[in-house]
């Protein structure tokens, strides 16, 4: 990058750039009136020269000062000759002087100076302002001016234009530029500070914080677990108002427990990298009351459960016990009584229980019916409850029946009853049964 200084007798610097840019590429206009030069690639070996204006004639240069018959840019590197471009030397970062071949050195001398100058190209480099980079000096005015090295007033007779050098590269390409890099072999992806040299860093991806329980109203119950990927640090793990916890080893993990319901600031620390710091801002909050809806399917003898509050649920059907993670449950579900409840670690979140009977099938006929009834009893149940009731409700009879073992036969009695309806009740371990019978 090249910036356009003005220079005053106090040896300050100030920017004025803006008036001979006139574009975004860094490339001052080849005809400006200020400049005199173009800045590009001139021999087309990748990188931007600085190259003299001269024409053979410029109209605008009554003076003549500028023309150099036969020797001059013609805007053709194979056409051109007799003049000096600026190569820039990526080796050396700076620019040098390449003599086309004609014209030569001029010395001349200025009171209190004896410095070679280029006279005709009306430029030339110093390191003005000690910084290790060589400033470009155009002099206001054709003549034998020079600036001695270091920079004197004596030799600072004419007025001048500082075009400053400033050196972008980064061999090391850590951001920082070579003239301000104090660590210039710093690996590559290091992450680095203003001088270039490495901060110790881990991904923040290195450290997993997570509220595995939340905790009850009123309880310190909560719970932070903490986790890193990089075993071979020694870690301090910071949290608020608690006692710091360790990670060290070959170990990976650690909890913090007993925590109230807020705002807590996990912070690890590295043993031995007494500047690094990765902290993260956690809430144990309290948890919801738990939802639970129990579906059942008689058919399919089976219950389906959607469930919110928690991300993991114990659910309990008839005495046996598991663990569920995520919000829907299905399960099939045994003939007779089944007691199903939902719950979680949390007492404080409620529990839900639902009793369901599944009964096993039942076939009954003839219906209607002159006497008796056949009924077919699924299961393996080896007795029945049988309850007859009136229309009206009235209790006709209730009495226990056997249930044949290879037919799963019973009979329903209605020889000594009038015609009419009757509802029948069938109960036992695995039945539960009401249908209607029609005595002719």
């Amino acid at each position: 990058i090249i910036k356009i200084y003005s220079y005053n007798d106090d040896l300050e610097f100030n920017d004025v750039s803006d008036k001979f840019f006139d574009n975004k590429e860094n490339e001052m206009d080849f005809y400006s009136q200020h400049t005199f030069v173009k800045y590009f690639d001139f021999d087309y070996d990748g990188y931007k020269d600085l190259v003299p204006r001269f024409s053979l004639e410029d109209p605008n240069d009554p003076s003549g000062i500028f023309n150099y018959p036969n020797n001059a840019y013609t805007k053709d590197w194979n056409n051109s000759k007799g003049f000096q471009y600026f190569k820039y030397d990526p080796t050396t970062k700076k620019f040098r002087i390449i003599d086309m071949g004609i014209i030569d050195k001029i010395k001349q001398g200025n009171s209190g100076c004896d410095q070679v100058y280029y006279t005709y190209n009306s430029f030339d480099f110093y390191d003005i302002d000690g910084d290790g980079l060589y400033e470009w000096v155009r002099f206001g005015s054709p003549g034998p001016y020079q600036l001695s090295d270091p920079p004197s007033r004596d030799c600072m007779k004419a007025s001048i234009i500082i075009y400053k050098m400033t050196d972008l590269f980064d061999d090391d390409k850590d951001g920082v530029p070579n003239h301000n890099d104090q660590c210039p072999d710093t690996p590559e992806n290091a992450i680095v500070d203003v001088t270039g040299c490495e901060i110790f860093d881990l991904p923040v991806n290195n450290y997993r914080v997570e509220v595995s329980s939340a905790t009850c109203i009123g309880n310190s119950d909560g719970v932070i677990d903490l986790s890193i990927e990089d075993a071979t640090f020694d870690y301090t793990v910071t949290v608020t108002g608690v006692d710091d916890v360790s990670i060290s080893g070959d170990s990976k993990t650690a909890s913090v427990e007993n925590l109230t319901k807020g705002t807590y600031n996990v912070c690890f620390k590295v043993t031995g990298q007494d500047d690094y710091e990765q902290c993260f801002e956690v809430v144990v909050g309290e948890p919801p009351a738990l939802s639970a809806y129990i579906n059942i399917d008689n058919d399919l003898r089976s219950a389906s459960i959607n469930m919110s509050g928690s991300d993991n649920y114990i659910i309990t059907i008839n005495g046996f016990k598991q663990r569920v993670f995520g919000d829907v449950f299905e399960s099939s579900l045994s003939t007779g009584l089944n007691i199903i409840r939902v719950h979680t670690d949390l007492d404080c979140q409620g529990f839900v229980e639902k009793e369901v009977f599944i009964s096993e099938d039942i076939h009954y006929y003839p219906n209607p019916t002159e006497r008796d009834v056949n009924v077919h009893v699924g299961g393996d149940d080896n007795r029945v409850k049988v309850s007859v009731f009136s229309e009206k409700g009235d209790l006709i009879y209730s009495r226990y029946q056997d249930i044949a073992q290879e037919s799963r036969k019973t009979k329903i009695d209605l020889n000594n009853q009038t015609s009419g309806a009757y509802i029948v009740v069938l109960e036992s371990k695995t039945v539960r049964k009401t249908f209607k019978i029609l005595r002719e």
